[in-house]
């Protein structure tokens, strides 16, 4: 189980961080904004002033939280049969759907309550995208496949 967690890990962790890259660039942010954004979550605002220090450890926190969301999965999957009989498409759209629920109802609204959760039913679809698309499908086809 070891190998699987590190790959899926890897891959949806750089698959998620890159949509949120590429997303903000094409609004007009940067890499470095996002990855402070990530950042001042668990450390406050003081972190956009570290530079590329404050990027590095907004990554290391992406891929922390990338970290718990496919250790649960994966431990789940291993524990419920349901995860393990249905599609992966279904389970993984389920399980990404679920993601962004708590990212963004829970945790996003804990700590910027002004800002979440959304209620744009665009802004819903573009956050809702990566969690489906890039983290829960790819999780739940290679958890399948490692199963196999």
């Amino acid at each position: 189980m070891t190998q699987i967690f590190i790959r899926a890990w890897l891959l949806c962790g750089s698959l998620d961080i890159l949509y949120a890259i590429a997303n903000t660039m094409r609004k007009g942010g940067s890499a470095l904004g996002v990855l402070h954004s990530v950042a001042s979550g668990p450390f406050g605002d003081g972190v956009k002033d570290m530079g590329w220090v404050g990027g590095l450890i907004g990554l290391k926190v992406h891929f922390g939280i990338m970290a718990v969301m496919v250790a649960t999965f994966l431990f789940a999957y291993r524990r419920i049969a349901a995860l393990r009989t249905n599609s992966p498409w279904i389970v993984g759209t389920l399980y990404g759907t679920i993601l962004y629920g708590v990212m963004y109802c829970v945790v996003l609204a804990w700590r910027w309550p002004a800002l979440f959760p959304q209620t744009d039913p665009t802004q819903i679809a573009i956050a809702l995208f990566p969690h489906i698309a890039l983290v829960g499908i790819p999780l739940a086809l290679m958890a399948r496949k490692s199963a196999a």
